[in-house]
């Protein structure tokens, strides 16, 4: 199936950090490596994470931007698996959720996936409630709404070669991600 490198942008989340990353180590498909992407956190997270001594866990340091398409981008360029999959800092996962995903990589015969997440009650900005249960996307779907969670991606690297990276541009801060899903 190849490499899995796990891309965890952060930016002063010492308290939640610890979470996520014990997620990702509690995969029953064990990632190659898990880059912990920080925007320039001033609250001591490097600390945080530098007590998890696991030779898998790489920290890149960058400076502040504000933009979480730049610690995610830096993840991409240094990320060394065939396979990438995005976890914000402040969530989590189960502990199938890269084994499922996988296996449907495989089944499928697929490029990319996006899982399912546990989310409150979204609305759209016409007051329709969002099915999150959808078995595909299409382009028309999210045109409508993104209904894609960042942090439920696997996507092969060369996918995003093709297509880019998430957009750097401070005017799609928040929606960076669903400007890439759109140009993918």
């Amino acid at each position: 199936m190849g490499k899995i490198s796990v891309i965890i942008p952060t930016y002063n989340r010492k308290t939640e950090i610890i979470r996520a990353i014990d997620s990702v180590l509690a995969q029953t498909v064990k990632p190659y490596e898990i880059l912990i992407c920080d925007d320039g956190s001033t609250d001591g997270t490097k600390a945080i994470v530098e007590v998890i001594k696991d030779k898998r866990i790489i920290w890149i340091s960058g400076k502040h931007s504000g933009l979480p398409a730049v610690p995610r981008n830096r993840g991409i360029k240094r990320a060394k698996g065939e396979w990438l999959a995005f976890l914000d800092s402040d969530d989590w996962w189960l502990p199938m959720k890269l084994e499922k995903q996988l296996a449907f990589i495989q089944k499928k015969e697929l490029v990319a996936v996006s899982g399912n997440a546990f989310l409150q009650r979204q609305q759209d900005n016409h007051g329709k409630i969002l099915d999150y249960n959808k078995n595909s996307v299409t382009f028309q779907d999210l045109l409508d709404t993104n209904y894609i969670v960042c942090s439920s991606v696997i996507i092969h690297k060369s996918l995003l070669k093709k297509c880019e990276s998430f957009p750097e541009n401070p005017s799609l801060r928040a929606i960076e991600d669903y400007a890439l899903w759109l140009r993918i």
